[in-house]
């Protein structure tokens, strides 16, 4: 049997000291390299652009149940020109945050700002003319609308408005 025999401390030599010294700090510096993670450099990653928050101002009064749109031989509402129009629009925008204000008499936040396409589709299904009043008071739905966004300055704020009014 070959036996290891460990010198104490204040036995060894100084050359002996001075390895282990120099074992020691070489053991530190390369546990604190790969503490710091390093990284490998490279061309600099492109900006991402900023997140814009868009706003759909849908008109729902009465005036948008007549039918004086033809699709394929029949008689539509201009609703129901507008919701198909709008779930395809909304279908192209992905990675968005969207929210939907409707309006007639009152404006309503029907839908707040989300990312979920399909949430805001699923609303425009069920989105009645007579519910909201005869009138449009459009100018109250962009005041709904920039209440909303104030909330959030730093963002990209589009508003988009869908309606018959023609003042």
């Amino acid at each position: 049997h070959t036996m290891i025999k460990l010198i104490p401390l204040s036995h060894r030599s100084h050359g002996q000291r001075w390895i282990q010294w120099l074992l020691a700090g070489w053991l530190l510096l390369m546990l604190s390299l790969s503490l710091m993670q390093p990284i490998r450099l490279g061309e600099k990653l492109p900006y991402l652009p900023p997140e814009r928050e868009i706003f759909l101002l849908v008109d729902i009064s009465i005036s948008m149940t007549l039918k004086d749109y033809e699709y394929q031989g029949e008689k539509i509402s201009r609703l129901a020109v507008l919701k198909n129009l709008l779930h395809e629009f909304v279908g192209r925008l992905e990675g968005e945050r969207l929210a939907m204000i409707v309006f007639a008499e009152n404006p309503h936040l029907l839908v707040p700002l989300t990312r979920d396409q399909t949430l805001i589709q699923n609303q425009l299904r069920r989105l009645r003319s007579s519910r909201a009043g005869r009138i449009s008071a459009l100018g109250d739905a962009i005041i709904l609308g920039l209440k909303e966004a104030s909330k959030r300055p730093q963002r990209k704020q589009i508003f988009v408005v869908f309606t018959d009014v023609d003042e």
